[in-house]
């Protein structure tokens, strides 16, 4: 009897949460076609590789989100999966495939998030810096190593020496510290086959990060 009572409230609590996920779709669909709009009328490189950026970072989370507030689920692997998704048809013009190999590993909301703003700087990285305009391929992996998780995001571009890393500006500086923040380990392999950004992280430090959902960090200036 007290449940049947109950079902009223849980149906219109459901239908509450349901509106807050459309609203905040909503959201990033507007700032994303208002960043479109902008593109448009901007003909400066520089301005237009920042508005790119932002587009693509806005994307990024709006993805998460829907992933984190999915009824399916929060594995990160879904999430990865969904990114190549929408990167493959922005990379076919230069013929660059992207490919996911990840296991269904459930991380918190913040290490989800800090993760993937973490995996769209290093496959930008990979675009630019790496193929630079060549054919080629893009692969990340996610797997689970004993106590550890272990993302890998690898090209088979020119390599992206640790110089020409430093000259790249606000990504690697973003990597760099929202790795430092969940506790993970960072590190490159460059070669003329290419480049290997590998990060371990904790699974302890994966759920201690869960605790928050907003990743933060210092803008480079």
């Amino acid at each position: 009897m007290e449940g049947a009572m109950l079902q009223p409230e849980r149906n219109e609590a459901d239908l509450q949460v349901a509106e807050i996920r459309h609203r905040i779709a909503n959201c990033f669909q507007l700032m994303i076609g208002a960043i479109h709009c902008r593109l448009k009328q901007t003909a400066d490189p520089v301005a237009r590789d920042q508005l790119v950026w932002a587009r693509d970072i806005i994307h990024t989370m709006s993805l998460l989100q829907g992933r984190l507030t999915s009824d399916a689920g929060q594995s990160f692997a879904d999430y990865l999966r969904d990114l190549a998704k929408y990167w493959q048809p922005l990379l076919e013009v230069q013929s660059v495939h992207i490919e996911v190999d990840a296991d269904p590993i459930d991380l918190g909301p913040g290490a989800s998030s800090s993760l993937a703003l973490i995996v769209q700087e290093l496959v930008t990285n990979s675009v630019k810096h790496g193929l630079d305009g060549t054919a080629g391929w893009i692969r990340i992996e996610l797997k689970r190593r004993d106590a550890e998780v272990e993302l890998v995001v690898a090209d088979n571009g020119r390599g992206v020496s640790k110089d020409r890393r430093a000259r790249s500006g606000l990504g690697m500086t973003i990597v760099s510290q929202l790795s430092k923040r969940i506790g993970a380990v960072m590190e490159f392999d460059c070669g003329a086959s290419g480049t290997i950004a590998r990060l371990r992280l904790p699974i302890a430090g994966a759920t201690a990060a869960g605790r928050s959902s907003c990743p933060s960090y210092q803008m480079a200036g």
